[in-house]
This record gives structure tokens, sequence and C-alpha cells, in this order.
């Protein structure tokens, strides 16, 4: 018959698996997105996989003596696998940690309450005390993370297909935070002498099932994603990729990709609304941009990511998103942007190899709008120059371009010359019916499909 302490690591080797599948999870899903994940958490989630699989070998093999040493290596391997997987699929929804934030208030707090309820009822402790203490909130942090992953991979899938699961949402991470809290209360008592070790093999044995519900609603969730993200469709050498806007994705499956498109359309056309959708959809998606603002400020890009609730902090942090000032230093003000540059085409052709060095993602963009004051300035030959430059760097980075436009100020010579340098052209419109303005759009030409050609409203 098997005894006590081989039940106990057979349901501890359970327990790893279990902790294990959230991250494996998270890896593929940014695979699936292609998008490389931090390497910092990565590798913080193999140090934490290969580190409790080794604890419980050596605890197997008689290396390591069953006790509070044994379970504090346990649980702080299994606290660095629960907040990889948490800041991985963080990272995989661009949301803020504001959620988790909140939760570090309840796991710092918890386990101190825990010692003192122990030692008001007379617990002597078995070892130094901060040991005691260090194994509590590792092993009670592992549990809220993965409390915290599950809500945040089921907001993705809501997110992804538009779709609610409030009380899967809920079951997943609840089921989680009890575990977290039955931890909280028999490891204690087990250290303490408060419980005795046949009532924690019990409780660890209803934390086991609780944990194997939870897990198989995450595997059912992951299956979904799945399902739900679809795969990159290819023409040719192109990827068609998705840009947010529905009548385009709609009409011709997104905007292939590394690719130049331009963007043309009047004043008040939603260009510049254009590229800050297209930005919000591909940064979601894991790709990186370069937004080189000629007409406006940086600042005034930010918001208007922003309002797509993109954590734009986030991205800059990690030059994902390079947002670049052209704009204030034609008035004298010196911009507080982490980079800017003037509209000389010299300066501006440094700053795109600079910024394509730098930005991190699978997949790089440029976003240049507008090229309407650059042709007013330095006219069309200089512009025809650096168009070919761009494109030849672009194509040694493997990155996309897009180009917005004022069609109305520009000649239809310069127009065309100016439509021949890329692969693709969308053409805004703005117009006034029955009083109202509105707003229209159509695919001029794109490489991958052939457009209908026809104004659709927007």
């Amino acid at each position: 018959m098997v005894g006590i302490p081989t039940l106990q690591l057979l349901g501890d080797f359970f327990i790893s698996t279990s902790g294990a599948i959230p991250y494996v999870i998270a890896l593929d899903l940014k695979r699936k997105l292609r998008s490389r994940p931090k390497w910092w958490a990565f590798f913080m989630g193999l140090i934490g996989l290969a580190g409790n699989f080794t604890t419980l070998t050596a605890s197997w093999l008689g290396f390591l003596s069953p006790g509070p040493e044994f379970l504090y290596f346990e649980n702080l391997s299994r606290m660095l696998l629960g907040l990889s997987a948490a800041l991985l699929v963080t990272d995989i929804l661009n949301s803020s940690l504001q959620g988790i934030r909140a939760l570090l208030v309840l796991v710092a707090a918890a386990p101190a309450s825990s010692i003192l309820l122990y030692k008001a009822q007379g617990g002597n402790p078995v070892s130094q005390e901060i040991l005691i203490v260090q194994t509590v909130y590792f092993g009670f942090f592992f549990w809220i993370c993965l409390s915290y992953y599950s809500l945040i991979l089921f907001r993705y899938l809501e997110k992804i297909t538009d779709t609610h699961f409030r009380p899967l949402t809920t079951s997943a991470s609840v089921l989680y935070g009890i575990v977290g809290f039955v931890f909280l209360y028999a490891v204690p008592g087990y250290l303490y002498g408060v419980i005795s070790p046949q009532d924690r093999l019990f409780l660890r044995s209803a934390s086991t099932i609780l944990g194997t519900i939870a897990g198989i609603i995450l595997l059912n969730v992951a299956l979904r994603l799945k399902i739900a993200i679809p795969k990159p469709v290819r023409v040719g050498r192109f990827e068609i990729l998705p840009t947010g806007v529905r009548e385009i994705d709609k009409e011709v499956g997104g905007i292939p990709y590394p690719a130049a498109i331009l963007v043309m359309g009047p004043g008040g056309s939603g260009k510049t609304g254009f590229v800050s959708q297209f930005c919000a959809t591909r940064l979601e998606a894991g790709d990186s941009i370069a937004w080189f603002c000629l007409e406006y400020s940086a600042e005034y890009a930010r918001g208007g990511l922003r309002i797509s609730s993109l954590n734009v902090d986030m991205f800059e942090r990690d030059d994902r998103l390079i947002l670049v000032d052209c704009y204030l230093p034609l008035s004298g003000i010196k911009p507080s942007e982490r980079f800017s540059t003037s509209t000389n085409l010299t300066d501006i052709s440094i700053m795109i190899t600079k910024t394509m060095e730098l930005l991190k993602g699978q997949r790089k963009w440029l976003m240049i709008d507008s090229m309407s004051s650059l042709v007013r300035e330095h006219g069309i030959d200089r512009i025809l120059k650096f168009l070919s430059n761009t494109a030849a760097k672009l194509a040694v980075a493997k990155a996309g371009l897009i180009c917005t436009v004022n069609n109305k100020a520009l000649s239809e010579l310069e127009l065309a010359i100016i439509q021949e340098q890329f692969h693709g052209n969308i053409q805004l419109d703005i117009f006034e019916e029955r009083g109202r303005l509105r707003r229209r759009m159509r695919i001029v030409k794109m490489p991958t499909v052939k457009g209908s050609g026809k104004w659709c409203n927007m």
C-alpha cells in the first residue's frame, strides 16, 4: 500500500503539472500571435518549472526530507511559474497590471494574519518563522496568480470572440482562489503543529480536485482560443493582416504585410483615425510600430491610441511603439518626447533607420502621417528619392509602410507619381448628405486582391 509521503508526492507532481499548463498555454498563444514573450518572463517560468520538478524529484529520492525546507523550495518555484504565466497572458491582452496590484495587498496581508492567528492559538513554530512566512507567501501567491490568470484569459477570449462567458469566467478564478485560501489555512497549521498530517493530506486532496476542475476549464478556453485566433492568410509573399477597420477587412481581408500602402483623402476624411485604429489593432496582435507625426504632436497621437483602451505607456516602454514628433520642432518648441526630429528628409531618414533597429516584434510597421507637408516643403523629385531609400530600408528590416496624403493638397500629376511608389492604395472621402457630414472609403488597388473600387460608407 502506498504511504502518505508517496501520496503527497503524487499530489505534488499533479499540482505542479496543473500549474505548468497556464504557462504552456500562454507561450502557445504568444507563438500563435507571432509575438515574442518577454525574455525574463519566459526564463522565470522555465526556472520555476525546472525548480519545482527538481525539488519533487529530490524529495522522492530522499535527498530532501519533507518539512518546511521542502515546502519552501516547492512553493518558491511554483510562485515563479504562476507569476510568469500571469505576466505572459497579461502581456497578450496588453492590459495594465492594476488588477494584480489590487490582489497584491491581499497577498501581502494574508500570510502575516495567518501567522498571528496561529500564534494567538498557542501554536509553536517547528522552524524559523521567516521560513514559514515565506513558504505561505510563495504558495498563496501562486494560487492567486492562477486566479488572476484565468480572469485575464477569459477576458481575452471574450474580447476576440465578442461573446460573454461570465459564469465560466468566474468559476475557474473562484476555484483557484479557494485553493489559495485552503493552502493559507493548511500549510501554517501543519508547520505549527495545529493540523495533523492526515488533515493536511485531506485538504491537499480537496485542493487537487478543485485545481483539476479549474485546469480543465482553462484547457477548454485554450482550445477555444486556438479556434478563435485565425492563422494569417498568405498570398504570395504577403501575409494578410486585419486592420481593425471593418470596411477594409470585410472587402479585402486586411492589409498585406510587408507592403507599402498609401492612404489618401482630404482633410477631415479620417486618415489619422485610420492610422490610429490600425496601430491599436496591430499592437494588440503583437506587431511593433514607428509612427512619424508630421502634422500634429506625438501627444495627440498618443491620446488617440488611449481612446482605444490601449496601454500606450507599456508599449512605448517595451519599444513596441515609437512615436516620433516632427511637428513641434517646426514651431521652435523643444518637444519633451523621447524621439523627435525635424522635417528635413535626411533627419527623417536617419530616424527611420534608428527606430527600425529599436523596434521589438516579429512584424514592424512604419507610419508616416502625412506626406503632404513633405511634398510641399521638398518637392516631388526629392520625395521620390526619399521613398525609394525608405523602401530599401524597410525591405532589409522586413517592415511594412503606411503613408497618408491629402490628395486635395497635391496636383494630379504629383498624386499619380506618388501612388506609383506604393503596392496598395486606399482612398477616403468626406461628403455632405442630408445636412450631415459623412465619411466613405474605397480600395483603389491592392497587391493581393482586386478591390471592387466602389465607395462604401464608414
